[in-house]
C-alpha cells in the first residue's frame, strides 16, 4: 500500500510563502515514496492544474493542516476522524488588529485564534517552522512541538559581502499594515542628510488594503521622501533576485512575523540585515545582522547608516550569514521533515 499525506491549506497562490511551503513538502516526500494531494479552499486559476479543490477531499486518510487563519480547510480538518495520522504544521497568525482596514482577513485571523486550542488538540503532532511559533502552540497546549525551519530549495552558500556596497536597502513580503512599511519610509527620510544619495525598494504585493498603501504613499509625500523610497510592486523571482543583489542591506521593521523567509534569502544573496525585534526575527536572523530596539526608524537609520559605511562591521557578520544559510539549506532541513512524517505515519499505521 503506498504510502500517503494529504495536505489542507486555506488558499493557494503564486509568490506565496504557506504555498510553496506546501509543494515544497509535496515534491520532497514523493521523491521518498509518499504520495498525496494539496486540497484548497481557494485556489488561483495559475495553479489549478497542481492544487485540488477543497470540495475534492474525501479524507480518511494521513493529513497535515497547515494553519495561518481560520477557514473551510481548518474546519474540515477538525472533522477528521479514525485512526490515521492527523499533523498541524503553524505558521502563524497575524494578530487581527494589525489588519483591521480588511474586516474579513481580521476576521479569519481572530478566528483562527480563538480556534488554535482545538486545532492543536485534534492533531496527533504539531510542527511549527520557528520556536517562536512552537511556544505558542505549547501555550495552547501542544506537546512537545517539533520545530521545522521553512524548507528552501536554493545553494547552501552565500555570496560574499561586499564591503563597500551601493547606499541602497530592500524589503521584501507582502504588503500589509503588519508590515510597518511606514516605518521603512521613516527610515529613509532619516537617512537624507546623512546619505542623500540612500534608496530603499519595497518589494511585494499591496492586494487587500488600498488605504494602507495611499497612507504610505502620503507619508512618503509628506516626509519629500519620493526619490529615496520605490514602492515596487509585486515582481518576478528573476527581479526580486537582481534587487537582492543590487542592494547593500536588507531592512525589516515588521510587527510580526512567524519566520520571514525573506532574512535567510537576502543572507544567501551577501546582505547583512538591518531587523525589528518583534515576533521571530530576531530568531531568524540569528547573530548575522543588527537587531533594533522597538523597531524605532531613528536607532533603524542608525544602523543602516552604520551598515552601508563601516567596511568591518559590514564583513563582520558573513561568518553569521554563513551558518544561517547551512542551517536552513534543504541539505538540513529535509532529512527532518521525512523522519517528522515518516515517524508519525509509522506511529498511526499510514
Amino acid at each position: 500500500m503506498t504510502r500517503r499525506l494529504d495536505q489542507l491549506v486555506a488558499a493557494m497562490a503564486p509568490h506565496d510563502a504557506v504555498s510553496d511551503q506546501a509543494f515544497a513538502w509535496r515534491e520532497l516526500l514523493a521523491r521518498h515514496g509518499i504520495g498525496g494531494e494539496i486540497y484548497a479552499e481557494h485556489v488561483h486559476h495559475d495553479l489549478r492544474a497542481d492544487v485540488l479543490p477543497l470540495t475534492k477531499y474525501q479524507g480518511g486518510a494521513p493529513v497535515l493542516m497547515r494553519y495561518s487563519l481560520w477557514s473551510k480547510a481548518a474546519e474540515r480538518y477538525l472533522a477528521e476522524d479514525g485512526p490515521h495520522a492527523r499533523l498541524m504544521l503553524y505558521h502563524n497568525i497575524t494578530p487581527s488588529h494589525l489588519l483591521s482596514e480588511n474586516p474579513a482577513i481580521a476576521q479569519l485571523c481572530e478566528e483562527g485564534r480563538q480556534a488554535l486550542p482545538a486545532i492543536v488538540a485534534h492533531s496527533h503532532a504539531t510542527v511549527a517552522d520557528s520556536r517562536y511559533n512552537a511556544a505558542e502552540l505549547e501555550e495552547c497546549g501542544a506537546r512537545d512541538p517539533v520545530v521545522l525551519p521553512l524548507l528552501f530549495e536554493r545553494a547552501e552558500t552565500t555570496r560574499p559581502i561586499d564591503p563597500h556596497p551601493a547606499h541602497r536597502a530592500v524589503v521584501v513580503g507582502r504588503c500589509v499594515p503588519s508590515k510597518q512599511i511606514e516605518l521603512v519610509v521613516r527610515t529613509a527620510a532619516l537617512m537624507r542628510r546623512r546619505m542623500p544619495d540612500f534608496r530603499v525598494d519595497v518589494v511585494g504585493s499591496w492586494n487587500d488594503f488600498p488605504r494602507y498603501r495611499e497612507s504610505v504613499e502620503s507619508l512618503i509625500r509628506t516626509l519629500a521622501a519620493e526619490d529615496m523610497v520605490v514602492l515596487r510592486g509585486l515582481v518576478s523571482r528573476e527581479v526580486r533576485d537582481r534587487l537582492y543583489q543590487q542592494a547593500g542591506c536588507y531592512l525589516t521593521l515588521s510587527a510580526h512575523e512567524g519566520f520571514c523567509a525573506p532574512i535567510i534569502e537576502a543572507l544567501a544573496e551577501g546582505l547583512p540585515v538591518v531587523s525589528g525585534d518583534e515576533g521571530s526575527l530576531p530568531e531568524t536572523l540569528g547573530q548575522a545582522g543588527i537587531v533594533v530596539p522597538g523597531s524605532d526608524p531613528v536607532y533603524a537609520a542608525e544602523a543602516v547608516y552604520l551598515m552601508l559605511t563601516d567596511p568591518e562591521l559590514r564583513t563582520s557578520f558573513e561568518p553569521y550569514a554563513q551558518a544561517r544559510v547551512r542551517d536552513t539549506a534543504a541539505t538540513a532541513i529535509a532529512p527532518r521533515v521525512v523522519e517528522f512524517v515518516d515517524t508519525n505515519l509509522a506511529a498511526r499505521g499510514g
